[in-house]
């Protein structure tokens, strides 16, 4: 059985009360018994904030699946979107564990108000009360009454609550089951008995889902057809006709009617335009269509997003009509945007840069109809399995498969039909009907075969090419039938009515129909000719109708012209064969085609589509008065119902580059990877750029840029808002540090209702080095990062920013249900798939001669306070004094708080001699310039990846950086390195050291350096947003700790200092006195804690000390005076601290004196079982300090 638990008691104003607890245990009950029972727990996405925990606590229950619906807060329209969403789920239960509890009255819960389904209610004995009669006083109560008696059962708390359902609302014994009293279960009583019971009562109770039968009295079906192109319809579709008014009254519905021949259609039903069917479009009951990739069939492409109803799918491809359409203008950009729904931006590019007729061939272009349908027939498996590989495994799940229906031709026999034809009663005829070879090509391999097979000069054998072929087609069979010397012996009929049709089939003795591959009408034609009892040759394409070998002759798919001149041979000698074959075609059509058992399948699967309950939703909502509501219904509906089949998007946030493409180093990374998921996105996902603003929710498709981006028409283009729903992926690569804030609200709902959400973060400097930028951007920067830490996946653009992340996430501890996934990637360094600028300056040769003469050395990048500039020109300024001739060349623009240092460099006298600033070099001249240089000088203090290292090995540049993690991460042995310190001196040392190397030939080379392509990164990042590939990879999974615990860096900007200075995680001493550490001013439980500080001392006075106050400083927890000490060391402080009573505002703070040298990275205090406590006493107020002896070695 398939189990629907609605949560909302969970959820509401009652999710700490005792209901809400009754229903956690209920339902884990439920998960620990379910054996091959399935359980999805339905949860509302109003209280938006309670989804995330409860999806947590719900990861303990991995069998279930979580399901989030949406509605507006309350009221009718509400219930119907509830009970229509989890009508779509079709359960066999609906569990529902409050409905008269008082405290839950918040929730949305209605029974069989617009949709009966057997649900199950929790009645439990405190909300018992509201069934005695004269109790009820408010209407709510009276409501969800009315609601409870639509119950199919009654799980009653207590034997007293089951006989007052009994009693006072009409329900049969067998009806309420007892499942133990309340005094039991808070006693500690067993649920998970109590659960078993429930599966046993629910399995007692259930009545399996049958396949609806078909209703006695006939309903009214509008049958939709394409303008067939003769007087009649086809065969088949009357034949099915002829049959399904055993089940409807019938209307066929055509474009033009008056140009049929329409007295046979009317014996059965009616006929009637498409502008009539629209007017009385409400009177039928069922509409079916029939869709098929041809002219005709481009009115019912509207008329079915406009009336839904049920489609036939003759033909898997559309993408034909589609193009026509569009072309003529009938549906304007009808096939653009079906590709672009369906494909992505890949098969839209290949529309315009390739021509219509590749991706007319490569790309299905049926989306839109199948998603406007309300249900898929299609008739044969290779529609099937279509269906499955462009739009995921199990699409076609829930589709019917139904053989094309024929009767068995026999309104006219064969003597008849040769005289009618002016054929002899003894020819041999071999026909061909329309559909034999697609592109003339099989046709004409026909003709060679008969021409090189003795049948060509055989006494009354003819050739038939039977009915219209395309006029290409027609023209070349035409000159190589004049050309032949067998000419005699070939007709072609060129367009026939139906009747001459029928003739040619009676009358034709070999049939042969050979495909490029199997489609609706060369399928069609097939069994025409099987029903009318030609022996049949035909070739096995992929897609050929279902066949028995004994049915027709099988020919291989590429058959050779002596092959089938030797077939038609063996078949026009073998008279006893070709009645074998026409025997077992009669009793195959009759078997598997009978029009009768057909329109019995039509009919079931009509009722079975019509059964489901979401598309009679949009009706009842119109009943309703809606008033200001309609747009958040309308909105509510689209994400209950997302469109079915649909691909899963990838939603990449554009919004920086829409506005603006500032061609930093991100916007580099964001065009390449954008670049390369829209040539090739991710297996089952289409790639949809997408933008947000910061003055309204939610995010549009950008579309326009993204047309523009590729350089594509955008004529077609809308930027929508867009729809989200679960399995797609949002994904932050640009850093929007305002806007993804501003768009907190949108990315919550997304994640409750299972879309994916990333973010890549490129470095935590803005936190690391906050004094190298701006006064606003630590808080902006924060308040980013306290976003993005709410999504599912963070990576690092190095394993170094990861552990980054790791390490801020353990300091601050941000709170989370869930766990967070951190994973990191790396760079490409193809220059050219980041959509390179181009363009060199007049003075472009000049300044590579001068780089060429003396060795070079390579700053590139956005000129910032913690790229080390300043150090590097100091140090090179120190060479230059000492005689060294090297250049020193710096490309990047201005970044913020440099104005001294641009001064500085614009005037410097060795400017153009042996300094070059170079602003604005387009990508073209930075290769250049990567060429005429011998190093690159890498001399930033904090970094994400530095990708001009991984440029610089790509061009075979040397590379000298400074020792910090991520450059040993991406450099390796492959780069020379220098001390990670400010100081000029010790940068001019390694330069000359790497000089020395360098001229003797010794110097360390980055040839060897591994580097991805940005087709390697793109795929490394797409593996790290779902958790590091199948396997889990190499993200690291963090949760939140004991929100008792307090982790700092010792730059922490939760702590104040009067004396210190922060760099990276440090603080540290300035010859100042004051605190180097106070704050944060927080809360602090009653219990023991133990401090810990630890960081690098390298002198003490003996006056220093640390202690832990609170009530402003007025309640000291614990002090620790410290000792006089000369020597470097590793610092190590703290101890225990004991807190009788909660307090406020908790300060930890460190005293240094003037001469005090020191700095500190961590500061801990953390939460210790209560078992501690008793020790604390004495122990937390003890003096001590550890001072390692190992010596300082930064």
């Amino acid at each position: 059985m398939r189990l629907v638990f609605d949560l909302q008691v969970c959820q509401g104003d009652a999710r700490h009360g005792d209901a809400a607890q009754d229903a956690r245990a209920l339902l884990m009950g439920l998960v620990r018994g379910q054996g091959q029972h399935e359980i999805t727990v339905v949860l509302s996405a109003h209280f938006g904030e309670t989804v995330e925990p409860l999806r947590a606590w719900l990861d303990s229950a991995p069998s279930c699946r979580v399901a989030v619906w949406s509605a507006p807060a309350s009221g009718l329209a509400a219930e119907l979107l509830r009970e229509a969403y989890i009508a779509s789920l079709e359960p066999d239960w609906i569990l529902l564990p409050s409905l008269l509890d008082d405290d839950a009255r918040d929730a949305v819960a209605s029974i069989g108000r617009f949709h009966a389904q057997p649900t199950a209610v929790l009645l439990r004995d405190p909300g018992s009360a509201s069934l005695l009669p004269g109790f009820v006083s408010q209407r709510w109560q009276q409501r969800r009454l009315d609601d409870l008696r639509r119950a199919d059962l009654v799980l009653a708390q207590s034997p007293t609550t089951a006989s007052m359902a009994i009693d006072f609302l009409g329900f049969e014994d067998e009806q309420v089951f007892t499942l133990a009293g309340q005094d039991e279960l808070n006693a500690g009583g067993d649920w998970d008995l109590v659960a078993l019971r429930v599966w046993a009562e629910l399995a007692r109770c259930h009545k399996p889902r049958i396949q609806q039968q078909v209703r006695g009295e006939r309903l009214h079906l509008a049958y939709v057809l394409p303008q067939p192109p003769s007087q009649e319809l086809p065969g088949q579709d009357m034949d099915l006709i002829r049959e399904l008014v055993r089940w409807y009254e019938v209307d066929v519905i055509v474009k033009v009617p008056q140009v049929l021949n329409g007295d046979d259609i009317r014996v059965h039903g009616g006929l009637l335009s498409i502008d009539e069917f629209r007017h009385s479009a409400a009177g039928y009951h069922r509409v079916l269509y029939s869709v098929a990739n041809t002219d005709g069939c481009a009115p019912i492409l509207d008329l079915l997003r406009e009336f839904p109803g049920v489609i036939v799918l003759r033909d898997f491809f559309l993408a034909g009509v589609q193009e026509r359409d569009e072309a003529t203008r009938l549906r304007p950009h009808a096939w653009t945007r079906a590709l672009a729904l369906a494909h992505g931006y890949p098969a839209v590019a290949e529309r315009h840069r390739s021509g219509t007729t590749g991706a007319i061939a490569a790309y299905p272009a049926n989306l839109p109809v199948l998603q406007d349908a309300l249900g898929v027939i299609v008739q044969d498996r290779r529609s099937l399995a279509l269906a499955d590989h462009w739009y995921g495994t199990g699409t076609s799940r829930d589709w019917e498969l139904i053989a094309p229906v024929r009767w068995q031709e026999r309104s006219v026999g064969r003597s008849a039909a040769r005289a009618a034809l002016g054929l002899d009663p003894g020819a041999l005829v071999v026909s061909a009907f329309a559909g034999a070879g697609d592109d003339g090509e099989l046709a004409l391999r026909l003709l060679a075969a008969w021409r090189v097979s003795p049948l060509s000069r055989q006494e009354g054998a003819c050739l038939v090419f039977v009915g219209a072929q395309t006029d290409e087609c027609a023209g070349r069979l035409r000159r190589a039938v004049l050309q032949a010397s067998c000419r005699a012996h070939v007709m072609m009929t060129g367009r026939i009515t139906s009747g001459e049709y029928r003739n040619w089939l009676v009358a034709t003795d070999i049939a042969v129909q050979l495909q490029s591959f199997g489609s609706a009408k060369g399928n069609e034609a097939i069994l025409d000719c099987l029903s009318a009892g030609a022996a049949t040759v035909v070739n096995a394409v992929d897609g050929l109708v279902a066949l028995d070998d004994q049915v027709a002759l099988q020919l291989p798919v590429d058959i050779s012209q002596e092959q089938l001149a030797q077939a038609l041979v063996d078949l026009s000698i073998d008279g006893a064969r070709r009645r074998t074959m026409v025997e077992a075609a009669w009793r195959f059509i009759q078997n598997r085609h009978h029009p009768r058992r057909g329109a019995q399948r039509y009919a079931e699967a009509l009722e079975r589509f019509y059964a489901r309950t979401h598309h009679r939703v949009p009706h009842h909502l119109a009943a309703l008065d809606l008033e200001g509501d309609l747009a958040a219904v309308a909105v509510a509906y689209n994400r209950n119902h997302p469109p079915a089949p649909r691909p899963r998007q990838l939603l990449f946030d554009v919004s920086e580059m829409v506005q603006r493409d500032a061609r930093t180093g991100i916007q580099r990374v964001v065009r390449a990877i954008l670049s390369e998921w829209l040539r090739s996105p991710p297996e089952g996902y289409v790639v949809e750029p997408v933008y947000a603003t910061t003055d309204r929710q939610g995010f549009r498709y950008a579309r326009r840029y993204t047309t523009g981006y590729l350089g594509i028409p955008g004529d077609w283009a809308d930027d929508e808002l867009v729809e989200a729903w679960e399995g797609d992926v949002f994904v932050a690569v640009d850093l929007q540090p305002v806007l993804l804030p501003a768009q907190a609200f949108t990315l919550r709902d997304w994640r409750n209702r299972g879309v994916r959400t990333a973010a890549v973060v490129y470095d935590l400097l803005p936190l690391l080095l906050a004094d190298h930028f701006p006064p606003s951007t630590y808080g902006t920067f924060l308040d980013w990062l306290k976003t993005v830490v709410q999504l599912d996946v963070l990576v690092g653009g190095s394993k170094a920013v990861a552990d980054d992340i790791l390490d801020w996430l353990q300091t601050m501890n941000p709170v989370r249900s869930r766990p967070l996934s951190v994973g990191w990637y790396h760079n490409g360094a193809d220059i050219n798939q980041s959509e390179p600028s181009g363009g060199l300056p007049h003075d472009a040769d000049a300044v590579l001669r001068q780089l060429h003469s003396r060795p070079s050395f390579l700053m590139v990048g956005t000129i910032e306070p913690r790229k080390g500039h300043a150090q590097v020109l100091a140090g090179f300024e120190q060479l230059w004094r000492d005689g060294t001739d090297a250049n020193l060349v710096i490309v990047g623009k201005e970044g913020w708080m440099v104005h001294e240092l641009m001064t500085a460099l614009r005037g410097h006298p060795q400017l153009q001699q042996r300094l070059f600033l170079l602003e604005g070099a387009s990508d073209e001249y930075l290769e250049a310039i990567y060429g005429a240089c011998a190093c690159l000088i890498a001399a930033s203090e904090g970094e994400g990846f530095g990708l001009p290292l991984i440029e610089a090995a790509h061009h075979h540049l040397a590379i000298l950086a400074r020792d910090i993690p991520v450059f040993r991460e991406v450099a390796g042995e492959h780069a020379s390195y220098f001390p990670d310190e400010t100081d000029a001196t010790v940068l001019a040392l390694a330069l000359r050291d790497w000089l020395e190397s360098y001229n003797a030939g010794q110097h360390t080379r980055s040839e060897g350096l591994r580097y991805l392509t940005w087709r390697e990164s793109a795929r490394q990042l797409w593996d790290a947003i779902n958790n590091g590939g199948r396997d889990g990879g190499r993200n690291v999974h963090w949760s939140t700790r004991s929100q008792d615990d307090y982790v700092f860096w010792g730059s922490d900007r939760r702590l104040n200092t009067t004396c210190g200075t922060r760099r990276q995680r440090d603080i540290s001493t300035t010859g100042n006195r004051g605190f180097l550490f106070f704050g944060p001013y927080q809360k602090l439980r009653a219990g023991t804690y133990r401090l810990t500080v630890t960081g690098w001392i390298g002198h003490m006075t003996g006056d220093e000390y640390l202690d832990v106050c609170g009530a402003a400083g007025t309640r000291t927890l614990f002090r620790q005076d410290l000792v006089a000490e000369a020597s470097a060391g590793t610092l190590e402080l703290g101890g225990l601290v004991v807190v009788d009573e909660e307090i406020d505002d908790f300060e930890i703070r460190f005293f240094v004196t003037e001469d005090t040298r020191c700095s500190v990275a961590a500061i801990r205090i953390e939460r210790l079982p209560d078992a501690t406590r008793v020790e604390a006493a004495v122990s937390g107020r003890a003096n001590s300090l550890q001072l390692m002896a190992s010596a300082y070695d930064k």
